[in-house]
This record gives C-alpha cells, structure tokens and sequence, in this order.
C-alpha cells in the first residue's frame, strides 16, 4: 500500500466473525484495538504513544475497519502485520506493506555553486559553456529530475542521489551543459522534480506524479547586432533651414546595441532620441535642421554592443540640401590688390556653390551691369571677369551674381583701386587767371592721383615770348594732398606767362603739367555773337480763362567774357526806342 500526508491501513482480507475480540496491528510496536468486554463495535483503542502518539486511530466502524496514520512520516513506512484474536478459535495473520510517498521539495538552479536569484544566468559571451545543476532536497521516494528548453527535453550530463536517514527523504542533483546561442535569447530552460508513484522513472507518461516542483531560467547572452538599417531611401533631398526625422534600427544585438549618429566625422549625438521595441530591437531617432553647408554630407549610423569590443556595423545615406547660390568673388589669386597701375590687366573669379545647380550668372561695376566687350577690353568667361589695359575709371566696387531655383545671391563686393600718376582734376587742364601788377597773388593747382598722399610739386614758369621753362623764383608753395599753391607779386611783364604745375607720387610723375594763363588784371570783353529771338507763347487768362498770345525775346551771347583775370558775371538789359530802360536781368 502507498500513501501520502494520511495514511490508512485496511484490513479488506478478513473476516469478522462475533467471536472476534482483540485485533492488534503490528510493526516494531503495535497499536490494540480490545473488544473482550462487549460488543466489537465498542472495543477500547490503544497505541505507543512513544511511536505514533495521537497520530493513529482505529476505525472499527469503517467497511472494513481500518488504522489511520494523520500525518503519515516517513519513519512509518514498513511492513505491518494486522492479527486477529477469536475466542472460541485461534488467531490470524494478514501482512501489508506501508510505502510513504514525499512530494519533492522546490526545485532550485546553482550556476558557479550559487543559487540563482534573479532567475537570469550570465552574462555569457556567445557560444559560451555553462554548467548549471538543479537540487531537489526531501521527496520519498528519490525524485526524477528532467530539464527542458521549451519543449525539448535536455539529457544531463551527471545526476547524484544523496538520502538523509534521519528523515528518510532524499536529495537529487542533476546537471546540464548547454552552449549560449542566440536562439535561446528570450526563451526559458526548466528543471522539474517529480515524484512517481512506484519509485523513479524516465517516463511520466505511464505513472501517477504524487507532486511536480519546477524552477526556470534564462541566459543573458552578450550578442553583437545582425544588422543596422537607416529606415528610407539612400539618399534625403530636402531643403535649407528645414528639419529633417530619420531612424535608424539595429537589430539582434542583446542587450539592446547602442546606436550613434555621424555627419561625416561629426557626432550628432545632442539631437538623437533612443527608444528599444518589444522585440529587444533599437531605434535611434534623428532630428535636425540642415543648412547649405550638409550639402552631399554623408548620414552614418553606426550600431554596437556596448559589451563587446567589436567593430560597430553601420549604414550610409547622403543628404542632398537644396540652397540659393553662395557667392564669393576674389581678386586673380596671382595679383596684388595694391600694386595694380592703369594699363595693367586683371582678372577677378567667382566662386558659386549650389544646389541645384545655377543658371545664370551676372557682373557689375559700381552697381552697374557689365557686358561682355572684348573691343573695350572687358571680356566675360562664365565666372571670370577680364580687364585689359586698366584707365582710372576702372576703379571701384566690383560684385557678380548667381541664380538657381532657389533664388538669386549677390556676391562680396571687392574694390579694385587702380594706381596712377597725377593728372590734372576737372576737365580742363589750363586756365586764365589774372592779376594785379604789385599786389600779391594764389596760383592754385589740383591734381587726381593714386596713390595721392606724399606727393612732389613743382612748379615751373614759361613767359609768353618764350616756349622754355624757367623756375618760379619767389614763389611760396603750400601743398596738401592733392592740392599745391604757389603765391607771388608779379612786378614786371615778364612776371605774367604760362605757369605749369606737375605732382609726382609713387607711380610716375604728372605727363601732362596742369596750366595758368597768368595775365594782368584789366576791363572786361565786351559779349560778342550775341543774337535775339522773338518768342510767342499762348497762355491762359487767369480771370476769363480765355487764351492770350504772351510775346517774349530770346537773347543768346557765346564766347568766354575776361574780367581782368578772372570769369565775370554777365548781364542783359533791355530798352525802348527812345533809350529808357525796360528791364535788366
């Protein structure tokens, strides 16, 4: 017979007759049921209480009667002889076998010769080998331990049995060696105890289990990613000043692989946000604006297992930014800005960087449009500009533009000053001053030069009955910048003539010297080529608003008026036949 927690001993073999009057049950000692004194369903019980105590009842009444154990211990099992005393014929024996069956205690998992608790083995490196050994302490009989990776079962490698007398329970270890691969990364390996009616066995299929105890765990294995992927086309066309989303995903790393953004050897990673999926897998999210400068920059994400130490796995997009023309204009890099003299030539360079590519492209000179002119010496090719033989109205503020279908951008201006000898300022370069014999007088002379600071002056005289220069002797020169002055008292003719003033200054000195007519102060000339025109105009009356015709004269002089030396001021009069005065202006 085999029981659990309560055990009860039937006596189904025998017979009760009336004369029946003790029935004792025996092992090492033995609990008595007496009905000598009366009837047998009212016999006096008994028991050691040094063995079974107030653990074991007789129950006569029950069909058949029986002996109860509550609770059943392991030290009861045995065989027990159940004998039968009569009155009026001898005694019988019946013999029956007492199995006490423990439900295993809780199975629990050692890996390195400790208890895990956290039900997580590792970290393990990929196909790494680990031992782990699961305990099962107090089950009767010796329980069977098995081992499961899902579904499959495992075989141990070694299965040790240890039994504790003084319980009389049993201890099973049994260990496994499984290798860390990465299908078993989120799966369980379980160990269960399992106690079988009729002692131990490979096959549950066939036996009763008293009771299961299982324990499970899973391996924390260290595993670099299979693959990284950024989600979208190869290439992100998008425009300036815009923002741009982009996730990139790595998958089959455990733990999760640590994910990083480049543009080009630039690490994004302020504006990327991380998150891992159900799946374990990770995305990294980029978000950021671009300019003209990320134009054809490359988009890396790069994906590694923080544990390992090998090399990360990335992907490549390129960004294509669309942006209006950048320009940047220069002076030919083989010219010195402040050594350009006229009759030189030059050339200046537009650099344009744009996306999409520019259409057109413009020059201009002081704001002013210029015109491809190879005749003028001004010759355009595409994003050079050519100056050939340099004049002085070639210096000033140079810039070009570009045009694309983003829009349309200025560049730089650069100033191109170009050095000069001086040369007489104003249009005309000779003059007629007069002046008064005796008294003193400002001759003064003012030039266009470049560079025009530390300018040399002479001055030099040539009488009108002469064609040679003399020195100006007496003269008093002050000179500032481009300007010079020369101050004397004429005293004689011969102090009257053409008086030539030149400036030399880095460049060259003055080909042409700028010319004073000096002559003596006297009346001035009388007009001459004078005409008049009669005009008539129709005009409106302001009171009737009837027309009117409005007779006007148009006089009209030519010539150059001398006032003694200088320029006078001219006027008109007009009289009446008898000689009165009709107006002057």
């Amino acid at each position: 017979m085999e029981y659990r927690t309560q055990s009860t001993l039937q006596t189904t073999a025998i017979d009760y007759p009336p004369g029946t009057h003790i029935l004792a049950l025996y092992r090492s000692t033995r609990p008595n049921y007496d009905a000598r004194s009366g009837d047998f369903s009212s016999g006096v019980r008994w028991t050691d209480n040094r063995t079974f105590g107030g653990r074991a009842y007789f129950d006569a009444q029950g069909s058949p009667p029986a002996l109860t154990l509550n609770p059943a211990r392991a030290l009861d099992e045995g065989q027990y002889m159940c004998r039968i005393d009569y009155r009026t014929s001898s005694s019988t024996n019946s013999l029956v076998n007492l199995n006490i069956i423990i439900s295993p205690g809780p199975a629990t998992i050692f890996w390195k010769g400790r208890e895990i608790e956290q039900a997580t083995v590792g970290p393990l490196q990929e196909n790494a080998r680990a031992s782990l050994t699961c305990r099962s302490a107090g089950g009767k009989p010796s329980p069977t331990i098995t081992w499961n990776f899902g579904k499959d079962a495992i075989a141990p490698t070694d299965t040790k049995f240890n039994f504790d007398p003084v319980t009389g329970t049993y201890t099973v270890e049994s260990t496994i060696t499984v290798t860390a691969e990465r299908g078993m990364v989120g799966h369980r390996l379980t160990c269960s105890a399992h106690t079988f009616i009729g002692g131990q066995s490979r096959d549950a299929s066939n036996k009763p289990v008293v009771r299961s105890r299982s324990a499970s765990v899973s391996l924390d294995i260290i595993l670099p990613p299979l693959n990284v992927q950024i989600l979208g086309s190869e290439s992100l066309v998008v425009t300036a000043g815009s923002e741009i989303k982009m996730s990139c995903r790595a998958y089959g790393s455990h733990p999760p692989a640590k994910i990083t953004w480049w543009k080009d050897d630039e690490l994004l990673e302020p504006f990327v946000m991380y998150r891992v999926g159900p799946d374990g897998n990770a995305t990294a999210i980029l978000r950021m604006n671009v300019s003209a400068e990320d134009d054809r920059g490359r988009l890396t994400c790069q994906a590694r297992n923080p544990y390992l130490t090998l090399e990360p796995l990335y992907d490549v997009t390129q960004l294509i930014v669309y942006y209006p023309p950048k320009v940047v204009l220069s002076l030919g890099p083989h010219l010195q800005a402040d050594d350009i003299k006229e009759g030189d030539d030059v050339y200046f360079e537009c650099d344009i960087k744009a996306n999409p590519s520019f259409n057109k492209v413009e020059w201009f000179h002081n704001g002013s449009p210029l015109v491809h002119d190879p005749v003028k010496g001004l010759v355009i090719i595409r994003l050079s500009l050519v100056l050939r033989g340099l004049q002085r109205s070639s210096s000033g503020s140079y810039t070009c533009a570009a045009t694309n279908l983003q829009g349309r951008t200025t560049s730089n201006a650069v100033y191109l000053t170009v050095r000069h000898a001086p040369m007489c300022a104003g249009s005309t370069q000779e003059r007629t001053q007069g002046a008064t014999r005796g008294s003193d007088v400002t001759v003064k002379c003012t030039v266009e030069a470049e560079p025009s600071r530390d300018l040399a002056w002479s001055w030099v005289k040539i009488r009108e009955d002469a064609n040679e220069e003399e020195a100006l002797e007496g003269g008093r020169v002050t000179s500032h910048d481009l300007s010079s002055s020369v101050s004397f008292v004429p005293r004689t003719q011969d102090d009257y003539g053409r008086i030539l003033c030149r400036a030399t200054n880095a460049v060259g000195t003055q080909r042409k010297a700028c010319v004073v007519n000096l002559v003596p102060a006297g009346p001035p000339d009388p007009p001459y080529n004078c005409s008049a025109t009669p005009m008539e105009t129709e005009v409106a009356n302001s009171v009737t608003s009837e027309p009117s015709l409005e007779v006007s004269l148009s006089i009209t002089c030519h010539g150059r008026a001398f006032d003694g030396g200088g320029w006078g001021l001219g006027g008109f009069g007009a009289w009446g036949r008898g000689g009165g005065s009709l107006r002057s202006f």
